[in-house]
């Protein structure tokens, strides 16, 4: 039995981590919670970064990681790839170093409480509220909610279209 497999718990291709991410998704839908936050975020990260774009099994498309790659690097560009690598990492770690620090996307952070009509639709009965995250990406504001549906949808059409195991 090779390292990895004893470390892993069960994942051991791409796309075991994406049935995690979806599952992970679902609990972030529900709520936003730290925990629901935190464990989305990890997962999404390595898988994108990890499990494909420094995957070395030659199954995983070229393609693939070029995607990632391009994602992460485009300049003058905010996107989900570069602040969900905020998160995963700030996270994580109780202090940034050097690196991530300057590679940060994220400005800012608000947490607060949507109420009926400041909520996601359908969501929140009248009079009920709940956890909401706005992340300020250098003037782009997403909500925790955007993010999850951007990155699973990045996921889903690199798996799709590279035909990742």
């Amino acid at each position: 039995m090779s390292d990895q497999a004893e470390l892993n718990f069960g994942f051991s291709k791409p796309s075991d981590l994406l049935k995690k991410i979806r599952r992970d998704s679902k609990k972030l839908d529900r709520e936003a919670s730290p925990d629901n936050i935190f464990n989305f975020v990890i997962t999404a990260y390595h898988l994108l970064d990890d499990w494909i774009r420094r995957n070395k099994d030659p199954d995983i498309h070229r393609g693939a990681k070029q995607d990632i790659t391009e994602k992460q690097g485009r300049k003058n560009e905010i996107n989900v790839f570069n602040i969900c690598r905020d998160l995963s990492i700030g996270s994580k770690h109780f202090v940034l170093d050097k690196k991530s620090k300057e590679k940060k996307v994220i400005t800012n952070i608000k947490i607060y409480e949507a109420g009926f009509g400041n909520s996601r639709f359908g969501k929140v009965p009248f009079g009920g509220t709940e956890p909401m995250v706005e992340l300020d990406a250098e003037g782009v504001v997403y909500d925790i909610h955007s993010l999850r549906k951007e990155i699973m949808d990045f996921c889903g059409e690199l798996f799709r279209k590279y035909k990742i195991p």
